[in-house]
């Protein structure tokens, strides 16, 4: 007799399946750079030979610094950020010890259980298994967020938290929307865009039900559930690390140093960061940035064996394809009295965290790793605008063959003789 499993089954232990090939892909890099001179000369200035990928050189240096802090009036490391990412970086280096494995395992975990979760989100949305599978493997082979993905920096757990608590949102679970959000926020405040779109999420799948008294009443008080929830985690987690490190009085104190901290960062027409467009814009695209390199040099040409670039990815570029598609299906859809949910999620999604950076780009900088928080809802976003027709699947196959192709093109760490034979053929690296 054949076995038939639940299609949700099924299609966790294939996720499961790809979390685990991208998790020993990460653990194969984890260690590169490795530092060359003891971690006492690299915490309070940072050197190449510290062995730092981009801004680890900040969180892991402040963690250093936080391991030796003691409360003598002194200023404390890094409390413009919240302190969570930071205390599982700590968390790390006191199980692996003070080095690349301690520093970036926490963050790298969350960025292979990010792509499990977005599978998660897109079947929740749509009960599409391939539409699923296929948004994730988008994610999972996305080479830019692979490697932000495994530096020990807040963005990974930040993502991480963000999407888990998006997929307690979409189960009307408020207590374990709220405690993810609220985690969200004590990895970074950004995280505030997600809650953002959560809310308005919400407003609009009330307002197409129509106005009732009962409706309205039952999501707002879903809605206030969650922030209540999101807000009493966020200060109390600032409260046990400053009571802890005897640094503010009060959490309050706290969130207002660093509301304070980054309002400074107003800076306008400031020539650094980048314009958001040239994020998805592949014919504007920004620069392609170096995290952290190693190189050799062979006949006076320089061979980079450990390479961790931010670049744009075939993924980033049919972003506005999925913005500008979804919008104009959602409003055929609601023409005909249909509303899709899963392409309202999308583009308030993208409305909040990519396009909320165009007006703020003019009030300060803004980088292009910021938008590795959209990526996962781009792969979800074309794979849904590309699902039910032959001809767009085998365009939605395309896309995912060129996430490989730049995937493997792209590897941060590669041996030297493929690393030259590549630079024969005259591809970048």
């Amino acid at each position: 007799m054949r076995l038939s499993l639940n299609p949700e089954i099924k299609l966790r232990l294939i996720l499961s399946l790809l979390s685990a090939v991208v998790l020993v892909l990460k653990l194969v890099v984890i260690s590169y750079p490795w530092p060359s001179i003891p971690s006492s000369m690299c915490i309070y200035g940072v050197k190449p030979e510290c062995g730092f990928i981009f801004d680890e050189a900040h969180y892991v240096r402040a963690v250093r610094q936080i391991i030796l802090w003691s409360p003598t009036g002194e200023y404390h490391p890094n409390i413009e950020h919240p302190p969570l990412v930071k205390v599982l970086i700590m968390l790390g280096i006191m199980i692996l010890g003070d080095n690349p494995w301690g520093w970036r395992i926490f963050p790298a975990l969350s960025g292979v259980a990010s792509i499990y979760i977005l599978g998660i989100i897109a079947y929740q949305l749509t009960r599409d298994e391939k539409l699923s599978l296929i948004a994730a493997s988008l994610f999972a082979f996305d080479i830019t967020s692979f490697n932000l993905g495994s530096m020990a920096i807040l963005d990974p757990t930040t993502l991480m938290f963000s999407l888990l608590g998006t997929l307690f949102y979409l189960r009307r679970n408020a207590l374990s929307a709220g405690i993810a959000l609220g985690l969200a926020l004590l990895c970074k405040l950004t995280a505030i865009f997600v809650i953002a779109a959560l809310v308005i999420m919400e407003l609009l799948t009330l307002l197409w039900r129509g106005y009732r008294r009962v409706n309205l009443k039952t999501s707002l008080k879903y809605l206030v559930r969650i922030l209540l929830y999101a807000f009493i985690i966020m200060i109390s987690g600032l409260w046990i690390y400053d009571y802890y490190y005897q640094i503010f009085p009060n959490p309050f104190m706290h969130l207002s140093f660093m509301l304070r901290y980054h309002s400074t960062m107003l800076t306008p027409n400031s020539s650094e960061g980048s314009s958001p467009l040239s994020w998805t814009n592949p014919v504007l695209q920004f620069p392609r940035e170096l995290y952290a390199g190693v190189y050799t040099m062979i006949d006076n040409k320089v061979y980079y064996i450990i390479a961790y670039y931010g670049m744009q990815t075939p993924l980033w570029w049919v972003t506005w394809a999925v913005i500008g598609f979804l919008a104009y299906f959602l409003a055929i859809g609601l023409k005909e009295g249909k509303f899709n949910v899963s392409d309202c999620f999308v583009l308030v999604w993208l409305a909040c965290n990519y396009l909320s950076y165009f007006p703020i780009s003019l009030l300060r900088p803004v980088y292009s790793f910021y938008f590795y928080m959209n990526v996962p809802i781009v792969a979800l976003g074309i794979s849904r605008l590309l699902s039910g027709d032959k001809l767009a699947e085998l365009m939605l196959y395309g896309l995912l063959a060129a996430q490989l192709i730049y995937f493997i093109l792209f590897f941060p760490v590669k041996p030297l003789w493929l690393v030259m034979k590549l630079v024969e053929l005259g591809i970048p690296q």
